[in-house]
């Protein structure tokens, strides 16, 4: 075989290659979009409801309240990570902070927490006339009103 049949079978190789990795990265992509459809939200074990004001003065009430899904929060406490359930939290007061922001966590037994938070997160929710979704680092306050166990559907 001479060396044009090699570099053809090399360039084959590595066409083929290219597909594969591509139909990877796209599959991938097909399950990002699934708290973007109008109506949607994610739901998360336990049940919330929230009073949260965002920074443009909006008051809304919130059921089935997440953080990225989830009913509870995460960040940098100190040098180390927590995750708080939502429970044992009575306020969230969010403040904008670089690439983070800075929760103040008023707990439920009093005790006053600082986390980190990424600016990243989402906020999800369900108002009176439909579904809500809002960036952390827009919003001022959650104020954490219920929290308890979620029916499980028939």
């Amino acid at each position: 075989m001479g060396m044009k049949g090699k570099e053809a079978i090399m360039k084959a190789r590595l066409a083929i290659i290219g597909i594969i990795f591509s139909a990877f990265f796209l599959l991938g992509m097909g399950s990002m979009d699934q708290t973007d459809k109008p109506g949607e939200i994610p739901q998360p074990d336990k049940e919330v409801t929230v009073n949260i004001s965002d920074n443009e003065g909006q008051f809304l009430n919130l059921t089935r309240f997440s953080l990225n899904g989830q009913a509870f929060l995460t960040g940098k406490l100190g040098a180390g990570q927590v995750a708080i359930p939502l429970e044992h939290v009575r306020v969230i007061s969010l403040l904008p902070e670089g690439k983070e922001v800075l929760a103040k966590l008023d707990m439920v037994d009093g005790t006053i927490l600082n986390v980190h938070m990424e600016k990243s997160m989402t906020a999800y929710g369900k108002i009176k006339y439909g579904t809500y979704k809002i960036a952390l680092d827009r919003l001022r306050k959650i104020e954490i009103l219920e929290v308890k166990e979620r029916k499980k559907e028939r």
